[in-house]
């Protein structure tokens, strides 16, 4: 126990905002978690209601624009990192960031 050498439970993908995150870090964060839930990723949510993880991460905190910390998958377990180190794990983790990024700029544009 506590060697690190066993593989544990923990899987699946999410994002996480600062504590006193901005609108825009909240509207990034949701987007990023409706195209992981569209592409049948497995969403670590504190509930079901909200697609994303608030802490009191340094790097979401202080920050002059929007910011979002996005863990994907575990690399403690062993499914997570088989599919990490897959060419399809790589290309989805490639494609939610893509598509939830440029979902966001659309969502920003349109409330400009």
């Amino acid at each position: 126990m506590g060697s690190g050498a066993e593989w544990m439970s923990a899987s699946g993908w999410s994002v996480f905002v600062g504590v006193n995150a901005s609108m825009n870090s909240k509207r990034l964060a949701r987007q990023l978690a409706q195209v992981a839930l569209n592409r049948k990723v497995k969403v670590r949510r504190p509930s079901p209601q909200k697609l994303y993880w608030t802490a009191n991460f340094y790097i979401c905190q202080k920050t002059n624009c929007p910011a979002v910390l996005v863990e994907n998958f575990f690399q403690d377990n062993k499914e997570d990192v088989e599919f990490l180190l897959s060419e399809e794990g790589k290309q989805c983790v490639t494609n939610i960031l893509l598509e939830g990024i440029t979902n966001y700029l659309k969502e920003y544009q349109r409330n400009m």
